[in-house]
């Protein structure tokens, strides 16, 4: 499956603010990365993780932040989006 960046490259200090946002699955060295590149171009960042000692949690670009355990079971991670997406109305 090919993905295309619908965002184009931002000058030194541009920000443009994005409605919504990303769920980023794992917080550790390259789900770092992907919350730095989003959250600098104005996109809300939502990281979700089986431990609460990732690094990616205190970055400031990391809007929020949910600790889940049985991420890696496939029930359990659906099961969990699916709770968030009522309690924060989130359609789509």
């Amino acid at each position: 499956m090919k993905s295309e960046c619908l965002m184009t490259p931002l000058k030194s200090g541009d920000k443009i603010a994005y409605p919504g946002g990303a769920i980023v699955l794992g917080g550790h060295a390259q789900g770092l990365g992907i919350i730095r590149s989003l959250g600098r171009r104005g996109v809300n960042v939502f990281l979700i993780d089986e431990t609460a000692a990732c690094i990616g949690r205190f970055s400031k670009y990391c809007t929020r932040f949910f600790h889940v355990p049985e991420m890696k079971q496939e029930n359990g991670l659906l099961a969990f989006l699916k709770k968030l997406a009522e309690r924060e109305d989130i359609k789509g």
